[in-house]
């Protein structure tokens, strides 16, 4: 590619774009203006409930969507209740406070235009312990009505309750009332079209916060503007210089990454325009990225041997048996009496083979990019409950025992019961080959209130059998991976490695738990999104 270029020194052409950059500097001074007046005003920004109120996701009830910082200032949060008083939302990170109705009702309602005080008053002359005041501004009019409350020193009220049919308060009640708690924020409250309480946290304001930041808007003033002064006077003298290298730097990596060396390609740090230090640092990202990709490649190679390897291994010994077996046959080496033997052999290998074939089928399909869940919204108790009712009397002729805990009530639940089944089965029938006879299996549904969990259904899937060794706990949903090498006979080690996978498509987690339920030595925990 061929650019064209004037005649002449860089500098040169630098100089005769003075005066253009002069005019972005220009600009650049009043955007600093501009930036220091909104520094201020976003700083200290009063809570405005109304526009919270009307904020689309506060209305659809996406509160975790809802700009905090635009509505509420800096670490200001939020939390809502039902009319009843019930928490639907709260902010955990900028709204730590557990309220519960009464002291909801305490907090200063937004739309109310007053403001309280509180005073703490000598008992032998007022014949009270405290005195609230309430002073409310009429909208629109300098006129106010003022209201006032005596306590004794356990907050009862003593005359002028401020709270219809609101007689006693609790020293938190009390405090939410005058403004005293939290000491690090200020509460509102403002109730919604829809009947829903909005409770805000908003920074609390004192005098020295005003004048931090107050200082910091006029250092950007008196920082910004010299500097933009500096730009202007020296442009020319080192915008030669700070463009000229990092070109240079930036030509040397390219010649170095066409040598194919990305992982030695990078331009590292350049002392330049912010414009050149942005194509340095978005050249180095990409080099890296490539030599990510490379790793990447190589790691995939890896285990893409692997597990090649892994399945000719797990194959090779049923077809072993199989191709000896069928040769001494067919060479008639077998005795007459054996032959039912070394038939049902072949048979019980082939099974064993197919069973293979099944397993490395279902771990290609749901690693698949397409895999897709197809889930119908179903009560999960009743689904666990036909699922065990069509498997107990296998469970019990095969030697094991059951202990069931699920709810009398409904749940519901979006799931594939197809695939749930799938992944079920892995982990009971895991636990039938693995361990001996007589190994109590036990299967329970634990309600959200009991885990602490909204939102989730838990099912809960533990054996009192032998355990899984401790070296192979971290690594046990791997493919190819069983819980001990003395366990029994072996299986293909996918089947935990699938069952990961369909939870993950119906956006749940499986864990192995570190402590199991007493009486149990393993236990697997299924943590599922609940339809309310």
């Amino acid at each position: 590619m061929k650019f064209n270029a004037k005649k002449g020194k860089l500098v040169t052409l630098f100089a005769k774009a003075y005066f253009g950059f002069s005019l972005t500097v220009l600009g650049c001074v009043l955007l600093v203006f501009w930036a220091s007046d909104r520094y201020y005003d976003h700083m200290l920004l009063t809570p405005d409930m109304d526009a919270a109120a009307e904020d689309v996701h506060m209305i659809s009830r996406e509160y975790e969507k809802v700009n905090c910082f635009r509505y509420f200032g800096k670490n200001g949060g939020f939390a809502v209740f039902d009319p009843e008083g019930s928490l639907l939302y709260r902010d955990e990170k900028n709204f730590p406070y557990l309220l519960d109705i009464d002291e909801v009702l305490c907090v200063p309602d937004y739309d109310d235009f007053s403001f309280i005080n509180s005073y703490e008053l000598d008992v032998a002359q007022s014949g009270g312990e405290y005195l609230v005041v309430k002073t409310i501004y009429r909208e629109n009019s300098d006129e106010t009505e003022t209201k006032q409350m005596l306590l004794d020193q356990d907050y009862h009220v003593i005359s002028g309750p401020l709270q219809k049919n609101k007689m006693q308060y609790t020293a938190r009640e009390y405090s939410i009332l005058t403004g005293s708690f939290p000491e690090d924020a200020e509460l509102l409250r403002h109730t919604m079209p829809d009947g829903r309480i909005l409770v805000a946290a908003a920074k609390k304001w004192h005098v020295d916060d005003y004048t931090t930041v107050s200082r910091r808007a006029n250092m950007i003033y008196w920082v910004l503007l010299p500097v933009s002064l500096l730009l202007i006077t020296f442009f020319i003298l080192f915008l030669n210089k700070r463009v000229k290298n990092p070109l240079i730097q930036l030509s040397a990596a390219i010649n170095r990454m066409a040598a194919g060396g990305a992982a030695d390609a990078h331009v590292g740090m350049v002392n330049g325009p912010y414009e050149m230090q942005a194509i340095a640092r978005n050249f180095d990202r990409m080099a890296d990225q490539l030599a990510e990709s490379e790793a990447e490649r190589r790691r995939l190679d890896a285990d893409k041997q692997k597990l090649l390897t892994d399945i000719s291994h797990d194959l090779k010994t049923p077809i072993t048996v199989i191709c000896g077996y069928t040769r001494a046959i067919a060479d008639g080496k077998v005795p007459q009496d054996k032959l039912a033997v070394y038939l049902q052999l072949i048979d019980d290998k082939a099974e064993e083979l197919n069973d293979l074939l099944n397993s490395f089928y279902e771990y290609n399909k749901v690693n698949h990019p397409e895999f897709r869940v197809q889930p119908v919204v179903a009560d999960v108790c009743e689904f666990l409950r036909e699922y065990l009712a069509k498997r107990y009397d296998e469970i019990n002729l095969a030697g094991f025992a059951l202990r069931i805990s699920i709810p009398e009530k409904m749940i519901l639940c979006a799931i594939d019961q197809p695939m749930m089944t799938r992944a079920l089965n892995n982990i009971i029938y895991n636990a039938m080959q693995y361990n001996a006879l007589g190994t109590v299996m036990g299967i329970k549904i634990v309600e959200t209130e009991e885990r602490n969990k909204p939102n989730t259904i838990a099912i809960r899937l533990a054996d009192n059998g032998v355990g899984i060794a401790p070296e192979r706990r971290a690594r046990i949903f791997e493919p190819f991976v069983t819980g001990t090498d003395s366990r029994g006979s072996e299986g293909s080690g996918l089947g935990l490695a699938i069952t990961k996978k369909i939870i993950e498509a119906h956006g749940g987690t499986i864990t192995l738990l570190d402590k199991p339920s007493p009486g149990f030595s393993t236990e697997f925990e299924i943590l599922l999104p609940a339809v309310l």
